[in-house]
């Protein structure tokens, strides 16, 4: 069809929907007869009575296009949704939880599926719970545009959209509409609409007459919703959770308990209520999850992937085209130009192989400007949010991260090792560091730790100097104070009387010029000998950093610039990890980690590595094309001795210790390793 078909078809349409809007007005003013309703032609009087045998017909003939919640019909691949929505509506023995993949509509069906209850009096009163109060107040505010807007819709439920066109959108008029002297009793508000109470010529009430739309969000109160002797026979849960909600457990508890004591009891102890839940999951053990669980609950899952392609990954012994799709993307991308032209091309010339033995929930949802298939579509999807993400949002399988551990301050205390004194080196040891961390507004703090060749490690010392530098001085007076502190502090550091055989000191930050400059310096001045660190996320690591001298090493690279500065970058997440890995690994066992004894408290100490947390670590891919890990850290301050612990695996790691032995690096004691 041409363009100017096209835009004269809308054109039509406009002007039709228009007329018709014009046409009630003029039919009904203050008092809306029910002579009126009857005498509006009901033009499809066979497909309102089949609709209201099929959601899935209501949904195609009604909820298409303007005032409409969907822009295309619903395709069959996705019917078996809306088939489960009408069963649950007229069932209430089950609840039903359908789970769908994230971006396929589910909310815009659950409102074809509250239209289709409503209109044909199916259920009565209908609650509506959404993830706070403004999106269950979305669902009313659409459902009246719908019922009063919708072309299609107002020519065959005259007895619904007569009086709310006459209304016009505004309430005030609804206090005042009459049918046959006696009020229609319409309520519009954000948190409740009331249809019609409108009754044929023979004085029997339309099926939707009176029926009643209320809102409100799963924190709210499900309390007080009975409305004389009407209670609800419906309640909806519409995507109810958000990150922060499915990432807490004790919110999601909360949640649970206010749906299953709250809401499900709306109806009262006589009978049950219908419910239909519709989600998504974001997180292990989130309410996605908890009610998928739930053996009282009817779910159903519907996978955005319903077959992967024959070739992904290599399956079958065949070559995985749609990595080297994702390579050519990826590449495209970095240099500036646009993606999907060679992508595209790419998966053109492969299209019946990358495709062989793949199938998706609808072929149908794709972006015609850039992408040429639902298939394709998927797999972008997959290769931008990354697999653990896609595998969560989209397949209804969130991955349990990778780590099963938390680490707290008791647990450090408990690393003591007996009989061991500060500021001595233990037996075995190959490698001692210093790891300082600047923070020039309140300390420097250093910690110093042991090492032997199967990365088994002791923490020998630790030290705190107060310092106060603003940041708001200039450059030259910033470095010229960071310097003197950083060598009042080595001085420091120097007479714990610790043999040290490489200080890393942090560079990040505005006092990168000056580490820099210092580290060279501080073995002839100090006696120690020093070099600068990088640290960078692991979302941004990037091994084949231009600046590099040195190949990557144990997620460490050595840099110089044209200056002649030299540090050393390195994985700031990666190592955190593994130092917080080593406290919950057994004492004296291969990367383990203890404390010297003394007699001393290390509660500060320990205090401040348990402030940060990991919170999540997600698979993604980073911006040059390479799987990489993201992480979240749930932190509080100060957590000084936290970053001096990192820091410290990474000098480690720089000189190829691992718990599995020496790594790049086949030295057996300390002074013949390669220090930089």
């Amino acid at each position: 069809m041409s363009k100017n078909r096209k835009a004269d078809r809308h054109k039509n349409r406009t002007h039709e929907s228009e007329a018709l809007r014009q046409r009630l007005r003029t039919l009904a003013q203050a008092d809306i007869t029910p002579g009126v309703v009857a005498a509006l032609p009901l033009v499809n009087r066979k497909t309102r009575d089949a609709c209201a045998k099929s959601l899935v017909k209501f949904a195609a003939t009604y909820c298409v296009g303007e005032g409409g919640f969907l822009e295309v019909a619903p395709p069959p691949s996705m019917s078996g949704i809306l088939d489960e929505m009408q069963t649950a509506i007229g069932d209430a023995s089950t609840p039903y939880h359908i789970r769908v993949a994230r971006g396929h509509g589910k909310t815009s069906y659950m409102k074809c599926a509250v239209a289709w209850a409503l209109a044909y009096g199916i259920r009565r009163y209908i609650v509506a719970v959404s993830a706070d109060a403004s999106k269950a107040s979305a669902i009313i505010a659409d459902l009246q545009v719908f019922f009063s807007s919708a072309p299609k819709f107002c020519e065959d439920f005259p007895e619904i959209s007569v009086p709310l066109v006459c209304i016009g959108g505004i309430p005030l008029r609804a206090k005042t509409q009459t049918c046959r002297g006696a009020n229609t009793n319409v309520r519009m508000s954000a948190k409740e609409m009331r249809l019609p109470t409108i009754a044929d010529e023979d004085g029997n009430p339309y099926p939707a007459s009176g029926a009643i739309l209320a809102s409100v969000g799963v924190a709210g109160n499900a309390r007080g919703l009975v409305r004389g002797s009407l209670r609800p026979d419906l309640v909806l849960f519409d995507d109810l959770q958000n990150d922060v909600l499915a990432k807490s457990e004790e919110r999601v508890m909360e949640a649970a308990q206010t749906i299953r004591k709250g809401f499900m009891g709306l109806a009262g102890h006589r009978k049950k209520i219908a419910a239909i839940m519709t989600s998504t999951p974001i997180e292990p053990d989130d309410l996605s999850e908890v009610f998928a669980a739930d053996k009282a609950w009817k779910t159903t899952t519907y996978k955005m992937v319903t077959a992967w392609p024959a070739c992904f990954r290599g399956v079958n012994g065949k070559p995985d085209l749609w990595q080297e799709y994702a390579d050519i993307y990826q590449r495209e991308l970095v240099e500036g130009r646009k993606p999907h032209v060679a992508g595209n091309k790419f998966y053109k010339a492969h299209r019946e192989e990358m495709d062989a033995g793949a199938a998706v929930l609808n072929p149908d949802n794709y972006d015609r400007r850039t992408e040429v298939s639902g298939i394709q579509h998927a797999m972008n999807i997959l290769y931008r949010d990354g697999f653990d993400a896609f595998m969560g949002e989209y397949q209804m399988e969130p991955p349990r991260a990778a780590f099963a551990f938390e680490i707290t301050a008791k647990m450090i205390l408990s690393r003591v090792r007996r009989g061991t004194r500060p500021n001595e080196i233990p037996p075995n040891t190959v490698f001692t560091v210093a790891a300082t961390d600047i923070n020039p507004g309140y300390a420097i703090t250093t910690a110093v730790v042991a090492f032997d060749v199967q990365l088994t490690a002791q923490v020998v010392a630790y030290h705190a100097t107060p310092v106060k530098i603003s940041d708001r001085l200039n450059d030259t007076a910033f470095g010229s104070q960071v310097y003197a502190a950083l060598a009042a502090h080595g001085r420091e550091i120097k007479a714990l009387g610790v043999h040290i055989d490489l200080w890393g000191i942090d560079a990040g930050g505005k006092q990168f010029p000056t580490v820099t400059r210092f580290a060279p310096s501080a073995e002839a001045e100090i006696g120690i000998k020093a070099v600068a660190m990088l640290g960078r996320a692991g979302q941004n690591w990037n091994p084949n950093v231009r600046s590099r001298i040195r190949a990557e090493r144990n997620g460490t690279i050595l840099c110089a610039d044209a200056q002649h500065r030299r540090w050393i970058a390195w994985n700031a997440d990666e190592h955190k990890e593994r130092a917080q890995r080593a406290w919950a690994t057994e004492t004296g066992a291969p990367g383990g980690l203890s404390l010297f004894d003394g007699g001393v408290n290390h509660y500060k100490f320990a205090a401040q590595i348990a402030n940060e947390k990991i919170k999540a670590k997600n698979r993604i891919r980073s911006k040059d094309g390479r799987e990489a890990y993201a992480y979240e850290w749930r932190t509080r301050n100060p957590h000084d001795y936290g970053d001096c612990m990192a820091m410290s695996y990474a000098l480690a790691s720089s000189e190829g210790l691992t718990p599995d032995g020496m790594g790049a690096v086949e030295v057996p004691a300390a002074q013949g390793f390669e220090i930089l």
